[in-house]
C-alpha cells in the first residue's frame, strides 16, 4: 500500500476538553463578576454544544496525521504541517498537553511534529507503521 492513509483524533476526548473548558470558562466569568446565574449557565452551554461540536469536527479534519512507505506528516506545535521521511527520524517521546498524550517526533533538522496517541484508529495506525518500518525504528520501539 503506497498511498498515504489519513488518521484523525478521536472526536470524544478532544470534545469533553472544549466542553469542560468551555463550562469552566463561563462559570469562572460569572463568579469573578459576582453575578452567578444558573439560568444563564445552562442556557449559554446548551448553545455553545451544538457550534462546539461542528468546531471540534471542522478541527479535526483540519489537522490529520497521514503515512505512507516515505514517511509521516503531521503538524508541530504551533499547527503547521511537516513531512518526516522515515529514515530522517531521530527521536521519539511522550509529550502530554493540557493531559492529552501525543508522540513527539524529531528530525535530523531538529524540528518536532506531533501525533496524537488518541486517533481513532490507532491500532491500525500501529500497524502501519509497523509495515512501512522495521522493528528497530525509534517510533516501533515507542509503540511497543
Amino acid at each position: 500500500m503506497s498511498e498515504r492513509q489519513s488518521y484523525y483524533s478521536d472526536f470524544l476526548p478532544v470534545f469533553y476538553a472544549f466542553a469542560i473548558g468551555s463550562f469552566g470558562g463561563v462559570v469562572g466569568s460569572q463568579l469573578s463578576s459576582g453575578r452567578f446565574s444558573l439560568t444563564q449557565t445552562i442556557s449559554v452551554f446548551i448553545t455553545t454544544l451544538p457550534l462546539g461540536s461542528i468546531f471540534v469536527m471542522v478541527c479535526i479534519r483540519l489537522f490529520p496525521v497521514q503515512i505512507d512507505r516515505q514517511g509521516v506528516k503531521s503538524y508541530n506545535f504551533w499547527g503547521v504541517y511537516r513531512h518526516f521521511r522515515w529514515n530522517e527520524i531521530t527521536s521519539v517521546k511522550s509529550f502530554n498537553f493540557f493531559n492529552f498524550s501525543y508522540i513527539q517526533i524529531g528530525n535530523i533538522e531538529n524540528k518536532q511534529i506531533f501525533i496524537p496517541l488518541f486517533l481513532s484508529r490507532m491500532s491500525i495506525f500501529k500497524q502501519q507503521v509497523r509495515a512501512f518500518v522495521d522493528s528497530e525504528h525509534p517510533i516501533v520501539r515507542f509503540m511497543k
